[in-house]
């Protein structure tokens, strides 16, 4: 079961909040929550700011592509392949993401720029 895999990786609240969405949409809404936690996961486990942008490219890239040049046999990509929304809400959460990247302290703009990115997905 590739979503149980997806699912596992997610924290309470939102596995509480995907199993309130409606049926139709809860593979979309699943594979959106998966990527956000992929995406803070590079952010948070990163030592060097560099590596983690290269990460975040790649993802922006792969986002980008046709969903058949996607990498087969990923659950997170078979996930998305149900999101219905523009891909741009995608690549503006990889690039909300790399906001957070900066030196501490970090500007108020990059939490904003984050949390913007997650509400226009």
């Amino acid at each position: 079961m590739a979503d149980a895999d997806l699912i596992a990786t997610l924290p309470p609240m939102q596995r509480v909040a995907l199993s309130y969405a409606p049926r139709s949409s809860r593979l979309a809404l699943l594979g959106f929550l998966a990527l956000d936690k992929r995406l803070s996961d590079i952010v948070r486990s990163s030592r060097e700011p560099m590596l983690a942008q290269m990460r975040l490219a790649w993802w922006r890239e792969r986002l980008s592509q046709d969903p058949a040049q996607q990498p087969r046999g990923e659950p997170l990509f078979m996930a998305l392949a149900q999101w219905r929304g523009p891909i741009a809400a995608l690549t503006g959460l990889v690039d909300g993401w790399e906001e957070i990247l900066g030196a501490p302290p970090l500007p108020l703009a990059a939490f904003q720029s984050l949390a913007a990115a997650r509400s226009h997905a």
